[in-house]
């Protein structure tokens, strides 16, 4: 398949398999020998209650990417794929659901997690609960608004 092609050659440095999810829909973080994939895992889009709009707007962004989709259990797939590189690399995220995966994934492979952007920088702190989740979206909304307005 396509995917076997991406290890041939030989003097070609391994290549990283670049894990896409819904927290990093684009190719920005990516370097050159990279292979990227993202996998439409059928539990993640129950969990969180996906509706066609959402999995469309995923696909149409993922084919404007350099990116292999798959769809199918996520740790599975990558796993799998992951047995013909160096590892894999993706980006952090909040979500449970995909910090979850990472963790199944790391007793299996070797697992990168670069940050992911960040959306604006706060001045002081803004208050979360015994978790670290935010208490009110309004709170960081207020802090955020000021900075991205000024």
């Amino acid at each position: 398949g396509t995917f076997g092609a991406a290890f041939s050659g030989k003097g070609r440095q391994p290549v990283r398999l670049a894990w896409l999810h819904p927290d990093c829909l684009n190719a920005a973080w990516l370097e050159p020998n990279d292979h990227a994939v993202y996998v439409f895992d059928d539990q993640q889009i129950d969990a969180d209650g996906w509706g066609i709009k959402r999995i469309l707007f995923v696909y149409e962004t993922l084919l404007e990417l350099p990116v292999e989709i798959h769809r199918g259990p996520t740790v599975e797939i990558l796993a799998t794929l992951a047995r013909s590189c160096e590892g894999i690399v993706t980006v952090d995220s909040p979500d449970p659901w995909l910090r979850g995966r990472i963790a199944e994934l790391r007793q299996v492979v070797s697992v990168e997690v670069k940050p992911g952007p960040v959306f604006v920088e706060l001045d002081g702190a803004v208050p979360r609960n015994h978790t670290g989740e935010l208490k009110r979206f309004s709170r960081y909304w207020a802090k955020a608004e000021r900075k991205l307005l000024a």
